[in-house]
């Protein structure tokens, strides 16, 4: 699908935006105030990691990292899942105390259950789709 870094970065970049927009759409202000690095690294474990750089519990600076051996939709899908865990940080729906505990809506889990089971997760995986959908339909109307 992408000829180059440079054209992956890119697309990538605006796929970043364009969810960020929907994600916060009825908090523009707090989007507005976010800082999102990404980088394409060999990742062993997962296709992408949403990192908070900041302690704050609702951290604004954000790096996302995507497994350097994806390509095309699975870039894209991966970015929509990793920008949800931005939203779920930056609004406080999810916070990380000491490892392994994490809160949750409200609600403590430990962070060393199965990954499936994990309810931000679930939600990740759930909005990842409508996202993914959204997306490449704004791609086709262009």
């Amino acid at each position: 699908m992408y000829k180059t870094s440079y054209q992956r970065r890119k697309h990538s970049l605006e796929a970043i935006k364009f969810f960020a927009e929907y994600l916060f759409k009825r908090n523009k202000r707090l989007a507005s105030n976010l800082t999102i690095n990404l980088r394409f690294k060999d990742l062993r474990d997962a296709w992408g990691i949403c990192d908070p750089l900041d302690v704050n519990t609702r951290p604004r600076e954000f790096t996302i990292l995507i497994d350097r051996k994806l390509e095309g939709k699975d870039i894209i899908q991966t970015i929509a899942h990793e920008m949800v865990h931005v939203w779920q940080y930056a609004t406080g729906k999810l916070k990380n105390y000491d490892a392994p505990v994490c809160r949750y809506e409200g609600h403590l889990y430990d962070a060393d259950m199965s990954y499936r089971d994990m309810p931000w997760e679930i939600e990740a995986r759930r909005l990842e789709r409508l996202l993914y959908k959204l997306y490449i339909k704004s791609q086709s109307v262009r």
